[in-house]
């Protein structure tokens, strides 16, 4: 979906950028890491953390899983419905497992939670205007994802604030306890 307009978006939201034309082998690896000419949105990055998450296979994303009637009980359920597959299940298992040392061990370890196996990755995207923008992306539990996220936070540097703001997101999703950053 990169390079492509996500929905869930308002009509004014724009695709993103993904260049493939006339790039080089250095411009194609710089993107690979996020550099260079790589525009995307925060519910794309989340498609793809939960398409690593689940596989290679990418789900509709949804702002609501189900409703229920608070005066007669009645239940409505959304159920989840599949894009397609993006990329090869051993593909994603690896950067999966890599995902799961950045959070374990690595830049991300300020969403890691006791009891809940989270994998990710931080970043940060260059801004002309000033510092950097700080991204987490994730899920959670890793081995079993129920959740995917996308954290920016703007001109804060690198991952690690994002990386710390989505642990609050993370144990409210997961225990219903709501505690601001630190």
């Amino acid at each position: 979906g990169l390079g492509q307009k996500p929905s869930l978006t308002a009509d004014n939201v724009k695709p993103g950028k993904l260049p493939s034309d006339g790039i080089s082998h250095l411009e194609l690896a710089e993107i690979c890491i996020g550099q260079n000419e790589l525009i995307t949105t925060p519910l794309q990055l989340a498609m793809v953390a939960q398409a690593i998450g689940n596989r290679g296979l990418v789900m509709e994303p949804m702002l609501i899983d189900g409703i229920i009637d608070g005066q007669t009980g009645a239940r409505w359920h959304n159920p989840p419905k599949t894009v397609g597959r993006i990329f090869d299940t051993q593909v994603a298992d690896d950067v999966l497992k890599s995902m799961i040392a950045v959070v374990s061990k690595g830049t991300g370890s300020r969403a890691s939670l006791p009891d809940v196996s989270v994998a990710g990755k931080t970043g940060s995207a260059e801004n002309p205007k000033g510092p950097a923008h700080g991204w987490f992306v994730g899920v959670a539990p890793a081995d079993n994802p129920k959740i995917a996220l996308a954290i920016i936070i703007e001109n804060g540097g690198s991952g690690g604030l994002a990386a710390q703001v989505a642990k609050g997101v993370l144990q409210a999703y997961f225990t219903g306890e709501r505690k601001a950053p630190q």
